[in-house]
């Protein structure tokens, strides 16, 4: 295991630093925890230094009152706040589907820090479709019920270790998902998350970027993620073959070595 610590408001783990090795941070998709990372972590503080952040909002993370602070920009600084305490002036960042959303945020503020993007499912909700017509409409009614709803003292965490294989459209998962980040939680980060309305500064990102994604993903559709990588400059785009949505844990030995292979070659 590596060192625990807590932000200001994000809780982390990080390995034994090397000034010597370059450094890779993780972050999780919505409703995750760091822990989806654990083998990757693993894996990689043989050769790197590690960072895996529990988001603002889950895991051991603080849940805040404020429905404001939910907002991707809030996200990110808090994340931020990680980064700078730990001294991290350059990084690969790994993202699994909404923190694709983050990490632009992050870039947007401290472009020299980063050194590569590996994008796994990235997110960005596409207007054109019903479902994100639908989820907005949806919103409105719940944000205003969970407004001024009290947010959870305590926390639970998925256990990956013996969920490895779930359905990629769980209703049950679905709803422990949100009872594990708080309800009040999980309507804010879905509320802000959807309202994202620039994903054209995916243009400006100039490091190497590879993204990946399952073929038959039915929450994250290979078309949107084609849509994104069209916006990068350097991208190596990779369906994954009978791949859905669930692959971080089931697939690691394939995904690490994809990894892996790309970070080498990063210059």
């Amino acid at each position: 295991m590596g060192i625990k610590r807590m932000g200001k408001l994000c809780y982390y783990e990080k390995n034994n630093f090397n000034k010597k090795k370059e450094t890779v941070v993780f972050l999780h998709g919505l409703t995750g925890t760091s822990d989806v990372w654990e083998k990757y972590y693993d894996f990689f503080k043989k050769k790197y230094n590690v960072i895996r952040i529990d988001l603002l909002g889950h895991g051991r993370s603080k849940r805040p009152y404020r429905f404001s602070k939910y907002s991707l920009n809030s996200l990110a600084l808090n994340a931020l706040d990680v980064l700078d305490k730990e001294k991290i002036e350059n990084a690969h960042f790994i993202c699994h589907s909404y923190s694709f959303l983050i990490s632009l945020e992050l870039y947007r503020m401290r472009k020299k820090m980063f050194r590569s993007f590996v994008f796994i499912s990235p997110y960005a909700p596409n207007k054109n479709r019903f479902t994100w017509k639908l989820s907005i409409l949806a919103s409105y009614p719940f944000g205003a019920l969970f407004y001024f709803m009290p947010v959870i003292g305590k926390y639970s965490l998925s256990d990956y270790k013996t969920n490895l294989i779930t359905k990629e459209v769980d209703l049950k998962r679905a709803f422990w998902d949100a009872v594990n980040t708080g309800f009040k939680s999980w309507v804010g980060l879905n509320y802000y998350a959807i309202r994202f309305d620039d994903l054209e500064y995916a243009k400006e990102i100039d490091v190497p970027v590879f993204i990946m994604s399952g073929e038959n993903d039915g929450v994250i559709l290979w078309d949107d993620v084609k849509r994104i990588a069209k916006r990068i400059k350097n991208v190596k785009l990779m369906k994954l073959k009978g791949k859905d949505h669930i692959i971080l844990y089931p697939y690691f030995d394939e995904l690490v070595v994809y990894i892996e292979e790309f970070l080498k070659k990063v210059k």
